[in-house]
């Protein structure tokens, strides 16, 4: 069974996993989900606190994320930004995957907007199951549906999975 989503000016065809005996084996670059199992959305005000506790899949060992009073000032003025976006992914209702997007402003290229990726993260249980493609791919609707040019993907000389996340062959452009 396959589904068809469109996803800004590509459509991205998502993929059933076979199971059971006999099934037949997974193809190189399709994404695979199971049934009902991976939904993906713009985060809302009151997941904070998940927020925070998936980022500490983010910089394992490196630093601490902030506790909800220090982050709620910030988490306010990017959540009431209609050019910041917090995307996340859920297995049920339990929040595994987020990253977050900004729509900047440019006066170059007739005046379109460019598009910024960070903070990227997976929970570490939840790890190369397709989840990170996922965020990104809902990331990148909000930014060619917001009229972008182009959408960057910022990442620091530490991430080691990050190429991970986009490789495999399967470009996350339009």
């Amino acid at each position: 069974a396959s589904t068809a989503w469109h996803l800004g000016r590509e459509a991205l065809v998502v993929h059933v996993a076979p199971r059971g005996p006999g099934a037949m084996p997974l193809r190189p670059g399709y994404l695979y989900v199971r049934p009902q199992r991976m939904h993906v959305r713009t985060l809302q005000s009151q997941e904070l606190p998940a927020l925070l506790s998936l980022y500490e899949h983010l910089h394992e060992g490196q630093e601490s994320s902030p506790t909800q009073d220090e982050a709620t000032p910030a988490w306010t003025e990017a959540i009431l930004n209609p050019r910041c976006r917090y995307f996340g992914g859920y297995e049920t209702d339990v929040l595994v995957a987020s990253c977050t997007i900004m729509v900047i402003p440019n006066l170059t290229r007739s005046c379109r907007p460019y598009g910024l990726i960070e903070n990227v993260v997976t929970h570490r249980e939840h790890r190369n199951k397709g989840w990170g493609k996922a965020v990104l791919r809902a990331a990148l609707e909000f930014a060619w549906t917001s009229g972008c040019y182009k959408v960057m993907l910022m990442t620091g000389p530490d991430q080691q999975g990050s190429s991970a996340v986009i490789g495999g062959g399967s470009p996350l452009e339009p």
